[in-house]
């Protein structure tokens, strides 16, 4: 039995929202000291966060559900948990980045480094147990694995990082070291306070054998050394400059050029070349020189100074200073220390004193050229000796030479500080 068609019901009544609200209670039972929010609240020991949801449906009513309590307290701690097996010891190589792969270069893969490079804009590292090789491309899995990262650039204010490798260097405890081949190394040391060189070869153009190099600029000892990678059993092959002066001990520098045939061999070799033309000549004028090496010294003690000191002293070729002893009548001159050659111009008498405060062994040669003559006579407290006697001034004739020596002695237990005299003609 079919019945007819009823009245039309009333529309249905959806939900249009539903918003989650949080209580922050002092309380687990009950809702004290807090408010509603729908910000969820940030979780405080002693306190517990309380949640209800708003209902809102499609006619404008709304329902509110039941709080309830869904965070506690801080739990109690919980018991240690037992120690783990202890694991294998593992290595830690050194990652040293060598820039593009070049296969004519050597590679390194072992537990104290490992390679890495960048081959079709991609980059590899060698494997840990690849060994030493060249040849092989990084595509080659028994040699090499990705790097499992890429990177172009970054950009940063600051950087803080355990270890980097910048192009050719490797930044790790507090030392910049260069990651080059061929036994070269450059060393950045902040923690020591140095500069250290290490190079397969040591020595310039003029050097007649090699060692090797280790260079070292060190701030604490306020030095910069340079010494023998692989010294010679004769030599440790050491040289350094510091505020106190230049050392060497090695005599491998030649300072003769190949071209002669000759080898000469020095510690410290200095070759003056130069191009300046002289000044014009003048009595007792110094000229202008180029020198080799040039020296000049002096004492404010009492001990003696040396522009230079040499035990068997080689000259292929000596000049000594002159003094020219001038003048058409009766004169006076003083001689300096420098004054080792004078020579009587003079037509009339010339007095000539010899050196204030001699060096003993100090030698003066003498020679009387014109017609005149050249009386010698000592400073205060010096004398003048010819053989056992003394004399009071010492007389050079018209081509008369001779030469004082400067000598302290004892004569009948008294100090004598004395110019011992030569003299001869022609």
């Amino acid at each position: 039995i079919t019945g007819g068609k009823g009245s039309t019901g009333d529309s249905g009544v959806g939900v249009s929202s539903i918003i989650e609200q949080y209580y922050l209670s002092s309380s687990a039972t009950s809702l004290l000291n807090g408010s509603w929010s729908t910000t969820r609240p940030t979780w405080k020991d002693k306190w517990y966060i309380w949640t209800r949801s708003v209902i809102t449906y499609t006619n404008g009513t709304s329902d509110t559900t039941a709080a309830i309590c869904v965070t506690g307290s801080k739990g109690d701690k919980g018991e240690d948990g037992k120690p783990g097996d202890k694991g294998e010891k593992g290595d830690s190589p050194v990652l040293v980045y060598r820039g593009i792969y070049d296969s004519s270069k050597t590679y390194y893969g072992n537990s104290k480094r490992l390679d890495a490079v960048k081959y079709n804009n991609q980059y590899y590292i060698v494997r840990i147990d690849a060994g030493t090789f060249s040849n092989v491309t990084p595509t080659t899995t028994s040699k090499w694995n990705t790097f499992g990262a890429q990177f172009e650039t970054i950009a940063t204010n600051l950087l803080l990082a355990e270890g980097a490798n910048i192009g050719d260097w490797f930044i790790k405890g507090g030392k910049i070291v260069s990651t080059m081949g061929n036994g070269n190394r450059v060393e950045l040391d902040a923690s020591m306070a140095r500069i250290y060189i290490e190079s397969s070869s040591g020595g310039g153009d003029y050097a007649l054998v090699d060692f090797g190099a280790k260079m070292t600029i060190d701030a604490n000892r306020g030095i910069f050394e340079t010494r023998a990678k692989n010294a010679p059993n004769y030599s440790n092959a050491v040289s350094y400059m510091s505020p106190t002066g230049i050392f060497s001990n090695m005599a491998g520098t030649d300072g003769m050029p190949a071209s002669s045939g000759y080898t000469h061999r020095g510690a410290i070799v200095g070759l003056g070349f130069a191009n300046v033309p002289a000044r014009t000549w003048t009595i007792n004028a110094v000229d202008t020189i180029v020198a080799g090496v040039y020296g000049r010294a002096s004492n404010s003690g009492t001990a003696p100074a040396f522009g230079g000191f040499f035990y068997d002293l080689f000259a292929g070729g000596l000049i000594f200073g002159r003094k020219y002893i001038t003048g058409t009548s009766n004169n006076t001159w003083y001689l300096n220390r420098e004054d080792t050659v004078v020579i009587g111009y003079t037509s009339a008498a010339s007095v000539v004193y010899l050196p204030a405060s001699p060096k003993e062994g100090q030698v003066i040669f003498v020679k009387q050229w014109w017609r005149g003559y050249m009386r010698f006579r000592p400073r205060s407290g010096y004398l003048i000796y010819d053989d056992t006697s003394v004399n009071d001034y010492y007389d050079f004739g018209e081509g008369q030479g001779g030469m004082f020596v400067y000598t302290v002695g004892y004569v009948d237990g008294v100090k004598k500080q004395a110019w011992l005299v030569s003299r001869w003609k022609y």
